[in-house]
């Protein structure tokens, strides 16, 4: 699993809205350019992400959960089952109500996830840049 949380001073209700506004996206996440589809249970996005010192990658991750101000989550798989999997992971958690603690994990699981060190390392640093970037566009509003 990869880890990585900020603070945010901002209520759990901006940062919601803020993440789910995929179009605008482009204009402010450095990590994921873009998403295409709605944000529900069982929908399957088209997410284009760029990790830094790595090719933009495309996937197809089905929703699997969406709490309104406090979590969306989607799984994701390379190729066949078992191969690679991950389950993306955003978290809002209320620190007080004009202060949050942003969490972005993922869970790897599958046989080549040994072989994809440096592209997890990279992915971690991907959610810190988006992190930082979601901060403040959070602050500004």
């Amino acid at each position: 699993m990869i880890h990585s949380h900020i603070e945010i001073n901002s209520s759990s209700e901006d940062v919601w809205r803020i993440l789910l506004d995929f179009k605008s996206y482009p204009e402010w996440n450095p990590f994921i350019k873009s998403i295409h589809g709605e944000p529900k249970t069982g929908t399957r996005l088209k997410v284009s992400i760029h990790a830094p010192e790595m090719k933009p990658q495309d996937f197809s991750p089905v929703v699997n959960t969406v709490w309104e101000n406090k979590q969306f989550r989607w799984k994701g798989r390379l190729g066949i089952p078992g191969l690679f999997e991950g389950e993306h992971m955003f978290i809002i958690e209320e620190l007080d109500p004009r202060k949050i603690r942003f969490h972005q994990n993922e869970v790897f699981k599958g046989i080549l996830v040994p072989m994809f060190d440096n592209v997890l390392r990279q992915t971690l640093e991907g959610f810190n840049y988006m992190n930082e970037a979601l901060k403040e566009r959070a602050e500004e509003e």
